[in-house]
């Protein structure tokens, strides 16, 4: 009843994130779109967020982020790094390190080809090693100066090693490999002549060979600049794994505060 009653509240957040989305994205259409740039694009963001007792751990919680994209007409790469840490009373019971790596082909098309891969390493989820490589293609599907909404959907393979054994095809066991899809998006809308920025992502992981085997992470945030381009922001962010070891929580849910500095 309580794991129903989790996967029930995250649906409705993920409804939420997905109506938000889509609901400024139709009403972003009548945007001009912007004229076909073909120059070098450089974009960077540096941020650092802290909560205080909020998610289902209740500890003390701090997010730094780094992205990076270039982007030319026939390729570009986008680099994104986090590292979260988390305490209570003192104990660390929140540390991850996550890295992705995407190389796209044209990535100023409207469709585009990319390959990724990355790794992670989670005391929040008791991931001892998480790494993943595959294919992909993403949908500028709205792409102006102001409005930017770009799903994307990619096939990758998955390596997990747990710090202890996982429910997995009706077995116990600590190393999980599998195919896996990832289906999302990327959205940012700039309101107010640039002084409201509104920032919502969202990613769903299914393995292919095990239906009940899936996570999620997603957010909005609202970021409003200070000077040029350092940014105030506020965030609501939540994730979810289904299979995780028994002595780790599925769901996690936070609200956050912090500071940006960047042109994304």
């Amino acid at each position: 009843m309580l794991f129903n009653f989790t996967v029930m509240k995250i649906r409705t957040i993920l409804v939420g994130f997905f109506m938000l989305g889509c609901g400024v994205s139709v009403v972003s259409q009548t945007t001009k779109p912007k004229v076909k740039d073909t120059t070098l694009t450089v974009k960077y963001l540096i941020s650092s967020d802290w909560t205080f007792n909020f998610g289902n751990l209740n500890s003390f919680i701090t997010v730094n982020q780094g992205q990076l994209a270039v982007e030319q007409r026939v390729i570009g790469t986008q680099l994104l790094v986090r590292y979260r840490y988390g305490a209570l009373e003192g104990v660390v019971n929140n540390n991850e390190f996550y890295t992705n790596v995407d190389v796209s082909l044209f990535p100023k098309n409207k469709v585009y080809v990319f390959a990724n891969g990355g790794v992670e390493f989670s005391f929040l989820r008791g991931v001892n090693l998480r790494a993943w490589a595959g294919l992909g293609a993403g949908f500028k599907v709205l792409n102006t100066d102001d409005h930017v909404f770009e799903p994307a959907v990619s096939f990758n393979y998955e390596h997990n090693n747990y710090t202890t054994p996982v429910f997995y095809q009706g077995d116990s066991t600590d190393v999980v490999n599998t195919p896996i899809v990832n289906l999302g998006w990327t959205g940012s809308h700039k309101f107010f002549k640039g002084k409201l920025l509104i920032v919502h992502n969202y990613k769903w992981t299914q393995d292919l060979l095990f239906a009940t085997n899936y996570k999620f992470t997603g957010g909005v945030t609202l970021a409003m600049p200070i000077i040029k381009n350092l940014m105030v922001k506020t965030a609501v962010l939540g994730s979810y794994q289904n299979v995780v070891p028994a002595d780790k929580k599925q769901g996690d849910l936070i609200w956050t505060i912090g500071l940006a500095w960047g042109n994304i």
